[in-house]
């Protein structure tokens, strides 16, 4: 039973906030991050280790609080000091970010600062022995609708070395209506 004010609606069907989304996932996975990271090696191209120790991260400020667990200022590192991943896997040896969308697109400026995450960023932390040498991957989670119609429409071009997951594929795996939801807000939005 919904809400008058929201035309008989709950707010779950109402939101198209991300991070609401994310939220859900964030608790999916958690305590359960190999099943996942097995689900991705299948899913994707990925081929990450299984066995190492996994963690999930939600909303992670990445630089921000990396730099002050080793007691360096942010302001004036060169590091984007706001920047946050929606969620983010951590093993011993690798960073697997996920960046998600519902209702929009990637635009290019984020793509642009995620390659910039990856191609300098990160590869500094190494440089400057904040982190050791990991490897790190892209996971874009969006629409299918949206991944499936990006070649006719026309958008932004996501890089090959990117790898695209749906909400579709998620609520597969998760069984949870609310990912068919977060799948099918672009269509209703984008597509006529």
């Amino acid at each position: 039973m919904g809400f008058a004010y929201l035309d008989g609606e709950n707010w779950l069907n109402v939101t198209r906030e991300e991070r609401l989304f994310c939220s859900y996932l964030y608790w999916d996975i958690a305590s359960n991050e190999k099943d996942f990271i097995t689900w991705l090696n299948t899913n994707t191209k990925l081929q990450l280790d299984v066995d190492s120790n996994w963690e999930i991260g939600y909303e992670v400020c990445f630089y921000r609080d990396l730099l002050k667990l080793k007691g360096k200022p942010v302001r004036g590192s060169g590091y984007p000091p706001k920047r946050t991943f929606d969620l983010c896997l951590f093993s011993e040896d690798t960073i697997v970010v996920i960046e998600a969308k519902v209702q929009q697109r990637f635009s290019k400026t984020q793509i642009d600062d995620i390659q910039q995450d990856i191609g300098t960023f990160i590869p500094k932390l190494k440089k400057e022995k904040y982190i050791k040498d990991i490897s790190e991957h892209v996971v874009l989670l969006a629409s299918s609708w949206y991944l499936n119609n990006l070649p006719k429409h026309g958008h932004v071009k996501l890089p090959s070395d990117f790898i695209q997951i749906s909400w579709r594929q998620i609520h597969e795996l998760y069984k949870r209506k609310l990912y068919i939801q977060a799948d099918d807000i672009y269509r209703r939005e984008h597509i006529k």
